[in-house]
């Protein structure tokens, strides 16, 4: 789930232009990343719920394979830069819409309350630890004294969206439409894979709203003694 996190910004914006070289140093500019980055925030989140990380994660890994195949085939001409050029513009879009704001969204979901902070905190960690490797080893990589990769790089990346993809549907679980405690409890009855089937207890057939069980489930899980000082004990 991390890679995405890190890949585009780094890779992308740090070292996307040695690449770039080889086709007539072409630049272009970052814009269309920060205006769709709008397209992905919580509330796109809230309605298309999981599909959005993993249309976002097929999107990216169609992109770095045209790019690394136009760039392999066809490298250094006016044309093989063009291509290259559009795609990479296509996959800053899936990321800033998908991947880029919607994994922080995720990430402040799923973690119970109790580990909430230090869960966030780790995975604030790990986008940093990963930005650092993959900004360390890019260089090389594509660098003519050491990898050589050139455009072949973006095999690599794609692999990764590849794992992203699969990822996202087997582990990441669905919270379209639920609170945090509704949350943490959908987390307690169900996987990921059937996350998206589960109905919080209050619009379950023949609950009744405003029980008790549905009154924990909108607080929050409580102990004994929240609970008595609710009740005026």
């Amino acid at each position: 789930m991390r890679h995405d996190r890190v890949e585009a910004p780094v890779t992308f914006r740090g070292y996307l232009l040695c690449v770039f070289a080889a086709f007539g140093g072409i630049l272009f500019g970052y814009d269309s990343g920060y205006i769709n980055g709008v397209l992905g925030m919580s509330f796109f989140k809230q309605q298309f719920g999981n599909m959005l990380l993993i249309t976002g994660s097929i999107g990216m890994l169609v992109c770095e394979f045209v790019i690394a195949i136009v760039g392999t085939v066809d490298e250094g001409s006016k044309a093989a830069g063009t291509w290259l050029i559009v795609f990479t513009c296509f996959y800053i879009f899936f990321f800033a819409s998908t991947w880029g704001p919607a994994a922080w969204v995720v990430i402040g979901e799923i973690f119970p309350l109790p580990i909430r902070a230090k869960g966030v905190a780790l995975s604030t960690a790990s986008n940093w630890f990963w930005n650092f490797i993959i900004g360390f080893i890019t260089p090389y990589m594509v660098d003519e004294s050491y990898g050589n990769l050139k455009a072949k790089v973006f095999f690599v990346w794609g692999a990764t969206c590849s794992a992203c993809v699969v990822s996202a549907y087997f582990l990441v679980p669905e919270t379209k439409g639920l609170s945090l405690e509704q949350v943490d409890r959908m987390l307690e009855e169900t996987t990921p894979r059937t996350s998206s089937k589960w109905v919080p207890h209050h619009l379950r057939e023949g609950h009744t709203y405003g029980s008790s069980q549905d009154t924990t489930e909108k607080m929050g899980h409580q102990g004994p003694l929240e609970q008595g000082e609710q009740k005026g004990v």
